[in-house]
C-alpha cells in the first residue's frame, strides 16, 4: 500500500516541475564539476565582466568583483548547499524520529521531559535561535550546519509523536501486546512504518527551511566564509554593488528562491499523494 501511494508521477502539475527543477540543479551541482573545468575560486584580470552568450571567450555569467567565474560559483553553491540541506534534514530525521517515538510509545516522564525540551527550542523565531546557538558555538560553516540541525529536531519530534500516540490507540497494537510482543518489539514494527508518510512529507520541507536558514546564516556572516561559493555568502558579496551590477546580486538569490520553492512544491505533492484525506480530495 506504501509503495503503491509514493509511486509517480505525483498528482498535479507543480509537484512535478518542482522534481524537475531539483533535478537540474542536482545535475548543476554535481554532474558539471565533472563535465566541465570549473574553479570557483581562480581569479582572472577581468574585473566585474558583464554576462557573455560565447562561453567560449567569456565566463557565461560574468565575473565578480575578484574576476572569478559567476557560474563556477554558482555551480558549486548548489553543491554546497544541496549537501549541507541533505546533512541537516538526515541528523534531524534521525534524531527526531528517534525523539518522537519515545516520547509517543513509553510516554509518562520521559514524553513530558522530551516534550519540555522541545517547547523550549519552539519558543524562538528559528532563524533567531540559529543565531543564538552560533554566536554560542561560534561563526563558521561548521557550527551554522550544527545550529540548523539542532532547530530542525523540533519538527520531527512532534510530527511523530502526534502519530504515534494515534497508533498506540489502535486494535493491532493492542493485539500485539496480547500477543506477548514487548513495547520495544511494537515501536519498531507496528508504529515506525506508520510514521514514514508524514517523515517524508516533512522532509522535504525541510530541506527548503535548512536551505535558506543556512543562506540567511551566510548572508548575515555567521556562516560560510569567504571564498567559499554558498549562496548567502556571496549575496552578501555581492551587496556593494546591487546599484552598479544587480547581476551579482539576482542571481544567487534566483537559486535560492528556484531550490526553496521547487522543495516546497515537492513537499506539497507528496502530503496529497501520501495523505489519504488529500488524495480523496
Amino acid at each position: 500500500m506504501l509503495a503503491d501511494r509514493m509511486g509517480l508521477p505525483l498528482p498535479g502539475g507543480w509537484g512535478n516541475i518542482g522534481f524537475l527543477v531539483l533535478a537540474c540543479l542536482l545535475a548543476l551541482g554535481f554532474v558539471f564539476p565533472l563535465l566541465l573545468d570549473l574553479s570557483p575560486y581562480r581569479m582572472g584580470s577581468e574585473l566585474l565582466q558583464a554576462p557573455s552568450w560565447n562561453p567560449l571567450s567569456a565566463p557565461l555569467l560574468g565575473t565578480d568583483d575578484l574576476g572569478r567565474d559567476m557560474f563556477a560559483r554558482l555551480v558549486y553553491g548548489a553543491r554546497c548547499s544541496l549537501g549541507i540541506g541533505f546533512v541537516v534534514v538526515t541528523v534531524s530525521l534521525v534524531v527526531g524520529v528517534g525523539l518522537g517515538l519515545l516520547a509517543g510509545v513509553y510516554g509518562g516522564w520521559l514524553d513530558t521531559l522530551i516534550m519540555r525540551l522541545v517547547d523550549l527550542l519552539m519558543c524562538l523565531p528559528s532563524i533567531l535561535l540559529a543565531i543564538v546557538i552560533v554566536a554560542v558555538l561560534g561563526s563558521g560553516l561548521g557550527n551554522a550546519i550544527v545550529a540548523v540541525t539542532i532547530i530542525g529536531i523540533p519538527r520531527f519530534v512532534r510530527v511523530v509523536r502526534a502519530v504515534a500516540i494515534q497508533e498506540m490507540q489502535k486494535t493491532y497494537v493492542t493485539a500485539a501486546f496480547a500477543s506477548g510482543s514487548s513495547r520495544l518489539r511494537v515501536l519498531c514494527t507496528e508504529v515506525l512504518p506508520n510514521c514514514v508518510p508524514p517523515v517524508i512529507v516533512q522532509a522535504a520541507l525541510g530541506f527548503s527551511d535548512a536551505i535558506l536558514e543556512i543562506a540567511a546564516l551566510g548572508f548575515l556572516g555567521l556562516g560560510a566564509k569567504p571564498p567559499v561559493a554558498e549562496w548567502g555568502a556571496m549575496l552578501a558579496d555581492a551587496r556593494p554593488f546591487i546599484e552598479s551590477h544587480p547581476l551579482l546580486v539576482v542571481m544567487p538569490g534566483v537559486c535560492i528562491l528556484l531550490t526553496v520553492l521547487s522543495f516546497n512544491l515537492v513537499g506539497d505533492a507528496l502530503r496529497d499523494r501520501l495523505d489519504p484525506k488529500m488524495e480523496r480530495q
